[in-house]
């Protein structure tokens, strides 16, 4: 990923990738670093990532619930709640 915050990927290079007339093609990105890089990994509908930013590999289906759960911890800090555990869940 940190090669696609120096150079731009072009917007079809993915598509003919998944196009492979021998095998099914999964595409996995490395080095998530960043939230930048999550989100560029998003817009290219990458299958896979994984990196510093990632405990363990993350499924595309995987990465909508973390956006979610982003989401939902917004809402969250907006309405304090009274009885929260130490993780700060409800």
């Amino acid at each position: 990923m940190s090669k696609l915050r120096e150079h731009a990927l072009a917007s079809d290079v993915l598509s003919e990738l998944r196009k492979s007339a021998f095998s099914p093609t999964q595409i996995y990105a490395s080095n998530i670093g960043l939230v930048k890089d999550f989100e560029t990994a998003s817009t290219l509908i990458v299958d896979h990532v994984y990196g510093g930013l990632m405990m363990a590999p993350v499924s595309r289906h995987q990465m909508l619930q973390i956006g979610d759960s982003r989401i939902a911890k917004a809402i969250f800090s907006l309405h304090p709640h009274q009885h929260l555990n130490h993780n700060g869940d409800k």
